[in-house]
């Protein structure tokens, strides 16, 4: 139940982080968080938020010269720019900064 309604069978409904940030090597913070947004509004729509992730400047960094909290802040920007109606969360803020933590809270 989402919301009151059934979801069963749904596709969409639900995005989920795994503890683990799952960041591609060979591609950049922005590249990483717009990977699962169709490309041509992902840039624009993504952009915004790194500054609120603490992740601004960096948008052109690959995960590997990342600190592991800046990896997860970019992997759980890209789990929420999906905008699903439930976001399932495998301690994501174990390793993470506590300003990375409160940005979420204000999306």
């Amino acid at each position: 139940m989402i919301d009151g309604e059934d979801a069963t069978g749904q596709i969409g409904r639900v995005g989920y982080m795994l503890q683990k940030d799952l960041l591609l090597p060979w591609r950049t913070v922005l590249d990483n968080v717009i990977l699962v947004m169709p490309v041509r509004e992902a840039r624009e729509r993504a952009r915004p938020y790194l500054a609120r992730f603490d992740l601004g400047g960096f948008e052109n960094q690959h995960p590997g010269s990342l600190s592991g909290g800046m990896r997860l802040r970019a992997a759980l920007l890209r789990t929420l720019l999906l905008d699903n109606d439930v976001v399932l969360l495998d301690e994501p803020f174990e390793s993470t900064a506590k300003c990375g933590a409160i940005a979420v809270w204000d999306l």
